[in-house]
């Protein structure tokens, strides 16, 4: 009865994701064809030598709204047209350490301390670098915003930390589909299952943040698409993230307790090859 159940969410999960997909597509063509038009008209608006101060520091607000909305309607795009990732061995300490100066003035303003701590004797993993690149980066960032209300906490502290661990349970998610095309699969398929065997060796990558947490009903919707608190947000950030590391056959959990602060935790299997604890 359990695998039947579990089938039919898969299924089901399947189904909404593929309508959710077909949706975005439609949408996002689209308003990227509207807001080019749009955008190219204000644009040479604002740069009329006649233009009073005040109409160009009105364009501008309204180029701003412009700019956020190309970047939701590109989330929009990578979300429901995934392609297959093209992996290479890359440094994965030296990959997070290139991601922090994305953050550094956002910390800054906010008064956060960033902190590092990242585990010698990490082997090369095959990983796809600009893609995990913005899913760390996109991880960070929500750690930042985690310190928005004024009543939060004086030490603000957001971490970044690698370290090789050996599971002590079976893990397993359902992959949302990169590397399977998954919008162009037929709907009624389940989506494949990834699975990491207790006792495997795995590179963990965590980004912990003593923000205002996130509230317990929340967690399980955190990965599914469309799913925001934030008056700003598009919801796709964390379904993308998601679905990268289900790509490089790992595996994304959440932490977090109101007023204590969230971890995000990366697990990567290791190569069966010889490395330093």
């Amino acid at each position: 009865m359990t695998s039947k159940r579990k089938l039919e969410q898969q299924i089901i999960r399947s189904e909404k994701l593929l309508a959710i997909g077909e949706m975005s597509a439609m949408i996002a063509h689209e308003f990227r064809n509207a807001l080019t038009s749009i955008k190219m008209i204000l644009q040479l608006m604002k740069e009329s030598p006649k233009l009073p101060k005040r109409d160009k520091r009105s364009l501008t607000i309204a180029l701003h709204s412009i700019y956020h909305m190309e970047i939701v309607i590109r989330q929009l795009l990578n979300f429901s047209q995934p392609t297959a990732l093209t992996m290479k061995p890359v440094d994965l300490n030296t990959l997070l350490l290139e991601c922090l100066p994305f953050i550094r003035i956002q910390a800054q303003k906010k008064d956060i301390k960033l902190s590092k701590i990242l585990s010698a004797g990490i082997p090369e993993l095959m990983i796809n670098e600009q893609a995990l690149k913005e899913t760390i980066v996109n991880l960070l960032i929500n750690a930042t915003h985690a310190f928005e209300a004024e009543s939060i906490k004086l030490r603000r502290h957001i971490l970044i930390k690698t370290e090789i661990v050996k599971i002590d349970e079976t893990m397993t998610d359902i992959d949302i589909g990169v590397e399977n095309e998954y919008f162009k699969m037929e709907s009624s398929l389940p989506q494949q299952e990834i699975i990491i065997e207790k006792d495997t060796d795995c590179v963990v990558i965590k980004v912990y943040d003593n923000g205002c947490g996130i509230p317990e009903d929340h967690i399980p919707h955190l990965f599914e698409p469309f799913f925001t608190t934030k008056e700003k947000g598009s919801g796709l950030g964390l379904a993308i993230a998601k679905r990268t590391v289900n790509a490089h056959g790992g595996i994304m959990l959440v932490k977090s307790k109101l007023g204590k602060g969230t971890m995000f935790s990366i697990f990567f299997p290791l190569p069966q090859k010889n490395y330093e604890l």
